[in-house]
Parts: C-alpha cells; structure tokens; sequence
C-alpha cells in the first residue's frame, strides 16, 4: 500500500505566499504600464516618436504580464483550496 503524506498547514501557508507575491506582481506591473503609457505624453523622462512607438509596443504586451499575474493568483488559490479539501476528506474519513 502506498502512503502519501500532505502538510496542508504548509499547502495553504505556500498557496497564501504565492498570492501575496502575485498581488506584489500586479501591483508593479500596473505601476509599470501607467508609468511607460505616460513617457510619450505627460513626462519629459523620453520625448519623440521612438516614445511613442515603444510605449504603443509595451502597452499592446501588458495582457501577457497581467494573465501571468492572474495565472500565480490561481495557483496560490488551488493550493489553500486543495489543502481545505484535503482536511475536510480527512476529518469526514474519507481518507485515512
């Protein structure tokens, strides 16, 4: 027979960290594409049409940074859920 041992004290406590660090992430990344959509127009920081051009760029990619923030949000999610769903199987002793 084979046994599987779980900490789901550490399962939810590293799904917990993982969304933590993703709000930290969306946080920075938010702050990141308000601040290069600004360069072209409301700051002094890159003035011209390369700004331009390369804020457009950078703007059309924050889908990519935002779905991965949202992806680690998901997954620190499914750790604290799987982890309550282990406890509960556990104490109805559906798994021993």
């Amino acid at each position: 027979m084979t046994t599987l041992r779980v900490d789901t004290v550490k399962m939810r406590e590293c799904g917990n960290d993982i969304i933590e660090a993703a709000d930290t992430y969306n946080t920075n990344v938010r702050n990141l594409f308000t601040r290069v959509g600004e360069v072209p127009s409301r700051t002094s920081d890159w003035e011209g049409i390369s700004a331009i051009n390369y804020a457009n760029v950078v703007v059309k990619e924050k889908m990519d940074y935002v779905n991965f923030g949202n992806g680690l949000v998901a997954l620190g999610n499914t750790l604290v859920q799987y982890a309550d769903e282990l406890e509960k199987a556990i104490k109805n002793n559906k798994i021993k």
